[in-house]
């Protein structure tokens, strides 16, 4: 897994948000906008690959490697790769 946080300027105890992942391989910058709210939050990513990469690597790696990954086993409840997800997040 790899993380991106986002944490106010100013002193803390912030409240935290936990931003989990959808389907894809995207890059994250971190959500500034609520950490400018007063959060702190981390946007998570599970691929085991980088979050700061390219556009048009994300692109190539849905296209390859990762086409169709979010569709596989998922009539299998316990095989489903958003259970995976969700569950590795507790």
């Amino acid at each position: 897994m790899h993380g991106v946080l986002a944490r106010p300027r100013k002193p803390g105890p912030f409240p935290a948000l936990l931003n989990l992942p959808g389907a894809g391989g995207r890059s994250c910058s971190g959500n500034v906008s609520m950490a400018a709210r007063g959060f702190m939050t981390l946007q998570l990513g599970v691929h085991g690959i980088a979050l700061s990469l390219s556009r048009a690597l994300y692109d190539d790696l849905a296209r390859g490697a990762l086409t169709g990954y979010p569709r596989y086993e998922r009539d299998d409840r316990l095989k489903y790769c958003f259970r995976r997800v969700y569950l590795g997040t507790g």
